[in-house]
């Protein structure tokens, strides 16, 4: 099985000039990325979509159980897209349905943390699970300088992060909450950003090594092409 690595970044409500930011850093080690939308952007509307996807990122936690217009006003600001990862993960037959009504082919919110032989799951015809590898939760989580990149490992892996934690360079949920007022003060985040490791140095380590080895990185939308 080849080495098959996708980032992904779950955009959160992050501003412009953050998701600018992270788009740099993988414009300058040339890195594909597949971005779960939130909201309106001009950004993501801007990216070349040969080296950017747009999935959707519904939140439905304070929906009422309404699975539909979380989905449908996405979808409105960002028609071409055929992926979802909803906010926290949450997911349900009723959500998987409204996935499939409209157009979406795959769906990403199992989290298997450094599963080997991970691979894309056909979940109903024309609809596709993907789950993803690694997440920057982890780094947050286990406050501790993470080195490994384990992107030798054979198979699919697909990486997640969140375009404030990049930002913010996040080492600590503490380190999060503190700074978490100034979520839209991208001047004042930058004034706070964390000068160490953390998800942010974790985040470049990841695009030079697939940029030194010259591995390919793919869209989710390519894993449902091939």
């Amino acid at each position: 099985m080849n080495i098959q690595v996708c980032i992904t970044l779950d955009v959160d409500w992050a501003n412009d000039n953050i998701l600018q930011y992270c788009i740099e850093l993988l414009e300058k080690y040339n890195v594909k990325a597949t971005l779960f939308a939130t909201h309106d952007s001009k950004v993501l509307k801007e990216l070349d979509s040969d080296n950017y996807e747009i999935g959707l990122h519904p939140n439905f936690n304070n929906s009422n159980c309404d699975f539909d217009k979380p989905i449908k006003d996405l979808k409105d600001l960002y028609p071409q897209a055929v992926g979802a990862r909803s906010h926290g993960l949450f997911t349900s037959s009723g959500i998987l349905s409204n996935y499939r009504k409209y157009g979406l082919k795959y769906e990403s919110n199992n989290f298997l943390y450094l599963h080997p032989n991970l691979q894309v799951t056909k979940r109903f015809e024309g609809f596709e699970s993907i789950p993803f590898f690694w997440s920057d939760d982890k780094i947050i989580e286990l406050e501790q300088e993470e080195t490994n990149t384990y992107l030798d490992m054979k198979g699919l892996k697909v990486y997640n992060f969140h375009p404030i934690h990049v930002f913010l360079n996040t080492p600590t949920e503490d380190y999060y909450i503190e700074n978490k007022h100034h979520y839209q003060n991208d001047k004042e985040l930058e004034k706070s950003r964390f000068d160490g490791f953390g998800v942010g140095t974790y985040f470049e380590n990841i695009l030079k090594e697939i940029s030194d080895k010259k591995l390919n990185s793919y869209l989710m939308k390519d894993l449902i092409d091939e």
